[in-house]
Order: structure tokens, then C-alpha cells, then sequence
């Protein structure tokens, strides 16, 4: 009996060493090194936390606290339109009714009682707006420095596993968001040796990933990225809304529409789009920017960043109010509408467009000028958006090429090529003129005109004639009566003699001074009009003009002719004027 006791007792005291001695192996396999460890309140669970905080500005729009969000669903009247917020993704609708008016006064109230969630995923019942406020006392103001990380999440699933050396419990523990990844670290105990099951995923704030494979190696990271985001800690519900946003989207929206106008412009808390109704904005893939408002202003422009960090940089030198590096802040795309909106501070910068409208001419105006002078052709098209390229001809009907310039002169950047015929009208242009510049000749010439046509529509230039007939010397002397004005003999005047007398050239050379006595005598031009010789015989008085008379000027009223008489050298003048 004694000796089955005694072995009893042997085997029992040799599983007690065998349980001891494994579970020192045990203790001695978990153990694992310091910095492989999670550690409760070292400085990587204290970044793991504030990366798992709930962030309380994500619903700003209707609670406007940064420490607690509203669960849903909540009901909200928003302007007065009532409103159930089912999703995150439903803020969107109370934005929309926001942004429908920029004047009004924007309303929303909230339908209690709720539940709001704090920053540790703590639940709180509210049955009041003032529950509700006394609660938003304690959170930090817009864009204070708070616990939580924005810029960086957590891609799920992430696994820990746990040895606590007080119990002896070993689990491993699947973390699917972020309530359950705060609350583990919040009740890490010192007894718990605990290792992350590396590789982990993180979400940067572009929606870049980085994978880490130890703690390390996610310090650096965490300590890498979350500050380099907006976290959108603040009231202003509009600017977040290029989350998805990227360089290139904006560059192909901006340019694919081909002419933008001014929707809004809000400078020092004016409002300044007025001043800019008649401008079209046309932003080029190289970075130019042509505006039109009748004159034409150039400039560039450029976008770069991503998400809620692109900047718009625009520089029109003779445009000031556009000029500066804007935060693009929305893209808005409905059927007929286009708009994209920037922000700096409290200045605001709107541009639209309907991205469809077509250029065409609708009317040409037909002037008439003199000859020597411009025709200016008004010519009027539809409220341009595109760069529209038209037929462009003039031809003449009465008039030949000699009589006008054949190339056009235009303007508001309006151009003409001569080879293909075409001229381009830039985006934006509604009005604009083509000059003629016509030709003045000698010829004497009836009114004549020209068609000219651009695309469908045609008009006319009229061209009066300045020029009259020259009259030969015998023609005008046989064209009516005429007296004799002014008669110097040597610089004597002897005009009395001939007060009383009308004077008839004939077209057959023979001329007749009439005072009731009629004198003959004869006529005849000479050298090219340049001489007239007249011949009374002894008829007196008009036998003193028997000569040769140099002619000195001719009108079709008066002829003025001079004559060396006799030897002396002194001059005799001749005037006759028409009756």
C-alpha cells in the first residue's frame, strides 16, 4: 500500500514539474522585444488612436461642433424644406439647398431629440437645442488643433495579437473600424503583451496606400502624412467639395467648355460680376486665356495640386480682379449648365457656361460713301462661345477691282486669310466690322456697289462718284451769255466801256457783243485751251481785245485771260463771267 502511495505521490510531483516547465517555455516563446510590442500610452498607440477617433467635423453641416457627430438617421428642415439624413453621402442634399440662392439667409433646424456620438464613440441621448449647445461648449472652435488624425485611415481588416501575464489568456483580435480599434487601445492594460500582425494598410488623404511592416515603420509614416491635409475643422460646408478632384480633370472641364463667363465675383465683400457681363473668359490647353468684350485682353492660367488643394493661378495683366492663385472649391456639371468655383478667404471667383452655344452671323449692314472715304461694314453674329471659322467673299456688281482696297480690314480679333478666303471670328466676338477702304479717282464714274457675303448672309457697299466732267474751254464759251467783268488796260481799268454788253460765243467761231448794237467778231481756241484768240476788226470798243490772250484760269462761270500788251510790257486783263 505504501508503495503504490509513494508512486502516486512521485507521478503527481512530476506532472507538477512538467505543467511548470512548459509554462515557462510558454512565457519564455510570448515574450517578444520592446519595440515589437504596442505599448499603452507610447507615442505609436497614441497616433493609432487619433487616427481611430471619430472625427466630429464630418457632419459640421448641420451641428456645426468638431467633437461629436449626429447619429443617423436625423431629421432636419432645411430652408424650409423638410429633409431625413440617412448616409453621410445626404449632407450633399443639404448643401444643394444651401447653394441654390448666394444671397439668401441659409436656415437649418434640427428635429430632436437625437443621439450624437463623442470623439471616444461614447453615445449621448439629447432631447434639445440646448442640450445640444451646452454640449458644443466643450469642443475646441473652428480649425483649433484637436486629438484626432484626419489626413491618414486604417485599411480594414488590421489584427493584434494579445498575451495578457496576469491571466495567461492568448487571443487574436480582428479590428473591422475604427469604434473597435479606439476602444482596444483605451483599455490596453500593462499586463498585456501585444504585437500588430504586420503587413497593415494606410490611406493617405490623395487615396495613395502605404503598407508598413512593423511599428517603426508606422510612427514614421503616421508621423509622415498627418499634417499635410486640410481637415476641414471649420463651419464652411463648400470647401470640401473637391475631395475626388485631380489636376487633370480640372484642365480637361476648364477647356473642354470653349468660352466661360463671370457668375460671380466677390472681392473685400463687393460684389463685382456686373462689371464683367459682357466678357467671355476662353482658357486655352496651353495655358493662355483669351477674354472678348468687344476688345480683346490675354492672359494665362494654370492648375495644379489635387482633392481640395488644387490652385488656380490666373494673370491677365489688364484684368486685376481675376489675378491671383485661387483654391478651386467645386466643380458643378448639369446638362446645360457648367460651373467651377474659387475660393481665397472671403474672395470668391464663379465662372460658368453652357458649353453649347454656336456662333453664327446674323446680319451685315450695307453703307454708302464717296468714293476716297471707308465703308465700314457692321457686322453682327449670335452671343459666341466657339471659335467659328466662315466664307468671306466680295463681288463686284457695278463696281471693278480698281475701285476698292480687295483686302479687308477687321477687328476685335477678328482675322482674314487671303489664301483660303476665310476669316475666323474668336469666341466671344458678337459684333464686329469689316472696312473697305475705296479708291479715289479722276474718272468720272455713276454710283456703283459691290455684294459682300459672310456664311449665309450678304449685304451691299455703295460707292458715289466725286468726280465731274472736265469741260473743254469752247464748250464752256458756247454755254450761255456772258459780260465782261473786269477789263485792265496796263493796269487801267476800262471795265466801264463794256458795262451794257452780253456776249455770245457760237459754236461756229463767231462771237457777238450785244448792247442793242451788235458787234460782231470771231473766236478760236488754241493750244490745248491754253489760248484764246479774239477778233472784233475795227469795231470799237471791242476792237481793244483783238489779240492773243494767254488763259490764266477756267471755271464754268469765269474765264480769266492776261495779255502782254504792246511793247511796254504791261499786262491787260480779261474777265468774263457768266450770266
Amino acid at each position: 500500500m505504501n508503495s503504490i502511495l509513494k508512486k502516486i505521490i512521485l507521478l503527481i510531483f512530476a506532472l507538477i514539474l512538467f505543467l511548470v516547465s512548459c509554462r515557462k517555455e510558454e512565457i519564455e516563446l510570448i515574450t517578444t522585444p520592446e519595440e515589437e510590442q504596442l505599448l499603452k500610452n507610447s507615442e505609436v498607440a497614441i497616433l493609432i488612436q487619433k487616427i481611430s477617433t471619430n472625427d466630429g467635423s464630418i457632419d459640421n453641416i448641420i451641428d456645426n461642433t468638431n467633437c461629436l457627430t449626429i447619429q443617423l438617421p436625423v431629421t432636419v428642415i432645411v430652408n424650409g424644406s423638410e429633409l431625413e439624413i440617412n448616409t453621410i453621402e445626404d449632407y450633399l442634399l443639404i448643401e444643394n439647398i444651401f447653394d441654390e440662392l448666394d444671397n439668401d439667409e441659409d436656415h437649418l433646424e434640427i428635429q430632436f431629440p437625437i443621439t450624437v456620438i463623442l470623439v471616444n464613440f461614447i453615445e449621448i441621448g439629447l432631447n434639445s437645442l440646448d442640450e445640444l449647445n451646452i454640449l458644443s461648449q466643450t469642443c475646441n472652435d473652428e480649425n483649433e488643433i484637436d486629438f484626432d488624425i484626419e489626413c491618414i485611415d486604417f485599411q480594414y481588416p488590421i489584427s493584434i495579437s494579445s498575451f495578457n501575464t496576469n491571466n495567461g489568456l492568448i487571443e487574436t483580435i480582428t479590428f473591422n473600424e475604427d469604434r473597435e480599434v479606439f476602444a482596444f487601445i483605451e483599455n490596453i492594460d500593462t499586463n498585456d503583451i501585444i504585437t500588430v500582425n504586420f503587413p497593415i494598410t494606410l490611406i493617405i488623404f490623395d487615396g495613395s496606400t502605404i503598407i508598413v511592416n512593423n511599428l517603426l515603420e508606422l510612427e514614421e509614416e503616421i508621423n509622415t502624412y498627418k499634417d499635410l491635409c486640410d481637415e476641414d475643422d471649420d463651419n464652411d460646408y463648400n470647401d470640401d467639395d473637391c475631395n475626388d478632384c485631380n489636376q487633370s480633370q480640372i484642365i480637361t472641364f476648364i477647356t473642354t467648355c470653349p468660352v466661360w463667363s463671370v457668375d460671380k465675383l466677390k472681392l473685400s465683400d463687393n460684389d463685382f460680376e456686373d462689371n464683367y457681363v459682357n466678357y467671355l473668359f476662353q482658357f486655352n490647353t496651353d495655358n493662355t486665356i483669351t477674354v472678348n468684350n468687344g476688345v480683346t485682353f490675354s492672359g494665362t492660367w494654370n492648375a495644379e495640386g489635387t482633392g481640395n488643394n488644387i490652385v488656380v493661378t490666373i494673370n491677365i495683366p489688364k484684368l486685376l480682379d481675376f489675378n491671383n492663385n485661387w483654391i478651386l472649391r467645386e466643380i458643378e456639371q448639369e446638362t446645360g449648365e457648367f460651373k467651377f468655383d474659387l475660393r481665397l478667404g472671403n474672395d470668391r471667383l464663379r465662372f460658368e457656361s453652357d458649353c453649347t452655344t454656336i456662333n453664327s452671323i446674323t446680319s451685315i449692314s450695307s453703307p454708302s460713301v464717296e468714293e476716297g472715304d471707308d465703308l465700314v461694314h457692321n457686322v453682327i453674329a449670335s452671343n459666341a462661345t466657339t471659335i467659328e471659322t466662315y466664307a468671306f467673299s466680295i463681288i463686284n456688281n457695278t463696281t471693278s477691282d480698281n475701285d476698292y482696297n480687295q483686302i479687308p480690314v477687321l477687328n476685335n480679333g477678328v482675322t482674314y486669310d487671303n489664301t483660303t478666303g476665310l476669316i475666323s471670328v474668336p469666341a466671344g466676338v458678337s459684333n464686329f466690322t469689316v472696312t473697305i477702304t475705296t479708291i479715289d479717282d479722276t474718272e468720272v464714274e455713276p454710283t456703283e456697289f459691290y455684294n459682300i457675303n459672310i456664311d449665309t448672309i450678304n449685304a451691299a457697299g455703295t460707292i458715289t462718284d466725286n468726280d465731274t466732267a472736265t469741260l473743254t474751254l469752247s464748250e464752256i464759251l458756247i454755254d450761255g451769255l456772258w459780260i465782261v467783268s473786269t477789263y485792265l488796260d496796263n493796269g487801267y481799268n476800262e471795265t466801264g466801256y463794256y458795262t451794257d454788253y452780253q456776249i455770245n460765243f457760237d459754236n461756229s467761231g463767231t462771237v457777238i457783243a450785244d448792247n442793242g448794237t451788235p458787234i460782231n467778231g470771231t473766236w478760236s481756241v488754241q493750244s490745248a485751251d491754253t489760248e484764246l484768240i479774239l477778233d472784233f476788226g475795227t469795231n470799237y470798243p471791242f476792237n481793244e481785245f483783238n489779240d492773243e490772250w494767254d488763259v490764266i484760269s477756267i471755271t464754268d462761270t469765269q474765264i480769266e485771260l492776261q495779255d502782254v500788251s504792246g511793247g511796254g510790257g504791261g499786262i491787260d486783263t480779261l474777265i468774263f463771267t457768266k450770266l
